[in-house]
């Protein structure tokens, strides 16, 4: 995507002048490699970095971006110049209650002018996004690495981060599974089909419904068959349509 260039903001992202928890990748859960691509979702370069810094206060110690769009899920990558002794790179779901957790791998980008690549750091495992941790990070280069010149990430004092993110895959609502109690007694229920040659060429049918242990059923037939089998034989199933009473 191109190159994002809006005025990121300083924040603590988190109420009351305090910065807001967040999980950190340490150097031992981390890969490191170079690569020639931009990082595929998101990228912001930052103009006047040291003079950007000076003007916010002490205790706003994140520069936040704005909000974008990764898989249907709105993100914001956050980066905090001094991480105690590192430069951190974090990203946010900003998303409301009901659309957590969310599992994601997460790849961190700083570009280097020098190389003319860019730098790219993820944890080894993706990461877990919930309305109690919906913000995780990782420690990119050390403060000193970061802001020597003749390492190549600064140009000019400007600097260029970016994420990408894959979405792994939502965490499933619980379901319970149990057993009717429909009791001992035998259930018998008839469905007779009279002139049943008019419903050969239907693709379904369905019969009447009736109860039992409390809930309502019914037949279905497939005249000609269905899946693999369709054209080949009468198929016969046996659903619930609902509750006759509350449970």
């Amino acid at each position: 995507m191109n190159c994002a260039s809006p005025r990121p903001r300083g924040t603590d992202m988190g109420e009351n002048g305090a910065q807001q928890t967040f999980n950190v990748h340490r150097a031992t859960e981390i890969v490191r490699f170079m690569r020639k691509e931009p990082p595929a979702h998101y990228r912001i370069e930052i103009e006047s970095f040291t003079s950007f810094l000076s003007s916010f206060p002490r205790h706003l110690q994140c520069i936040e971006s704005t909000e974008f769009f990764v898989e249907g899920y709105k993100w914001i990558l956050g980066i905090y110049p001094n991480d105690q002794g590192h430069l951190t790179l974090a990203l946010q779901l900003n998303e409301p209650r009901d659309r957590f957790p969310v599992n994601a791998m997460c790849k961190f980008f700083i570009y280097n002018y020098q190389r003319e690549m860019y730098l790219v750091v993820h944890g080894s495992q993706g990461l877990h996004f919930d309305d109690v941790l919906p913000l995780h990070g990782i420690q990119m280069l050390s403060v000193s690495d970061f802001t020597n010149v003749s390492n190549g990430f600064f140009l000019n004092d400007r600097c260029m981060f970016g994420v990408e993110v894959t979405i792994l895959g939502i965490i499933s609502k619980k379901a319970v599974l149990r057993a009717l109690d429909i009791g001992r007694d035998n259930y018998n229920e008839t469905w007779e089909i009279q002139n049943f040659s008019e419903f050969q060429k239907s693709d379904k049918v369905h019969s009447h419904q009736f109860s039992m242990g409390g809930r309502l059923w019914e037949l279905v037939m497939y005249p000609r068959g269905c899946g693999k089998n369709w054209g080949k034989s009468l198929a016969l199933f046996f659903g619930s349509v609902g509750l006759l009473r509350p449970y």
